[in-house]
């Protein structure tokens, strides 16, 4: 075992110990060292019976689910990672939820991403996902419940959840060992098929906030430094200068609300002045299909997922997180405002769905868990079809 597999198999790391920049440039050197790492999870096919660790069953989970209730408007494009409900991303392909409750003092038990609340029913959605397991009692929907806001928030949440007969597991310790089989045992509901909730916080969530769609790069800056060029990126800062003196590089969930609309605002506005030649020959890349700089971002989503898949699973059997989504920085929500795009566009405009779906197909990772994708509902069912038959 080499030191990469001794750190990143030492039990389990918390989700902010996954964001610490020391975690992060260790996992960057992992990721790229690649066939260094030890991986466990065998080496062929993995079964998908009731005898597999739960560690090692590969199932699709749906990023900031609740958010698929959102509506429109120029916040939520950069909110906004599921195109639908719960229930309807049930129907796509999800089996593992990315939950995240708010207790609002007017509202009651809701939902949030970052600083935006979803004004959705918490117990709405239970009863959703409730109506769909008992449609499909073989199928196991495992709710993933943490980031819980608001003072008392798990308790609204554990109350609600056992008002409703969904079995909830909290500790970590349940996990170490835990076969599928053995889970869907602690799952079985009264008349409703197989659904658990956790609130223990145990996943690995191998979280790296750099993976945006859009960015700079400094590619053909040089080359072609006109005025256009250099107005748009006076302008770019100027929207990062208006929010507050954010970094380009920081996550867009850190922001307040406000700041997020003053930085979507600010890219609209500027928007009149650019074209998409414009955005490339000014040292910006993204992630869109066809694009001249699609290989950046992409090759080192590849890269990532390939780190995460040669770890193999925790010895202690948390559950690991397979982060197949853009994530959203202050340059990405501004760039990506520039290209009239959102977080559900930019999966869609790059067809990363479809992408990790035919890399799972040509069996390029041999371990994966929780394979977290935004917007579900594109190609979820062919993602879910695959990872099936691993």
């Amino acid at each position: 075992m080499n030191f990469c597999s001794t750190y990143l198999e030492l039990g389990r790391l918390s989700r902010s110990t996954m964001r610490s920049p020391s975690f992060v440039l260790l996992f960057a050197v992992c990721a790229v060292w690649g066939g260094g790492v030890s991986s466990r999870g065998g080496g062929g096919a993995m079964a998908y019976d009731d005898e597999t660790l739960f560690s090692s069953v590969p199932m699709i989970m749906a990023h900031d689910a609740a958010s698929g209730y959102l509506g429109g408007g120029l916040i939520n494009a950069w909110t906004k990672t599921q195109s639908a409900g719960m229930r309807e991303q049930l129907d796509c392909g999800a089996r593992v939820f990315d939950a995240r409750p708010e207790l609002d003092e007017d509202k009651g038990l809701v939902w949030h991403h970052g600083d935006v609340t979803v004004d959705y029913e918490f117990s709405q959605s239970v009863e959703d996902i409730m109506s769909w397991t008992a449609a499909h009692p073989t199928e196991l929907v495992y709710m993933d419940i943490w980031d819980c806001v608001g003072e008392g928030c798990m308790d609204a949440a554990t109350t609600a959840l056992t008002s409703a007969g969904v079995p909830i597991m909290d500790s970590c310790a349940d996990l170490d060992g835990l076969t599928l089989g053995g889970l869907k045992a602690m799952a079985q509901t009264a008349g409703s098929g197989l659904l658990i909730a956790s609130t223990a916080d145990c996943a690995n969530s191998n979280y790296d906030s750099t993976l945006a769609c859009s960015g700079y790069q400094g590619r053909g800056a040089e080359e072609k430094d006109d005025e256009a060029a250099a107005t748009l990126r006076g302008g770019v800062e100027r929207c990062y200068e208006a929010a507050g003196r954010v970094s380009a590089t920081a996550t867009a969930s850190s922001l307040s609300s406000t700041q997020l609309g003053v930085l979507v605002e600010c890219a609209e506005a500027l928007r009149a002045s650019i074209n998409a030649t414009t955005l490339e020959s000014a040292g910006f890349y993204n992630c869109y299909d066809g694009s001249d700089t699609v290989e950046y971002p992409l090759g080192r989503m590849m890269a990532y997922l390939d780190g995460v898949s040669s770890v193999g699973p925790a010895a202690d059997g948390a559950p690991a997180q397979h982060q197949a989504l853009w994530e959203e920085t202050v340059a990405s929500v501004v760039l990506g405002t520039l290209a009239r795009s959102s977080l559900v566009k930019d999966e869609n405009w790059s067809k990363l769905n479809s992408l990790v779906t035919a890399a799972v197909q040509e069996g390029r990772w041999k371990h994966i868990n929780w394979l977290e994708v935004n917007d579900v509902c594109d190609g979820g069912e062919g993602l879910l079809a695959a990872l099936k038959a691993m």
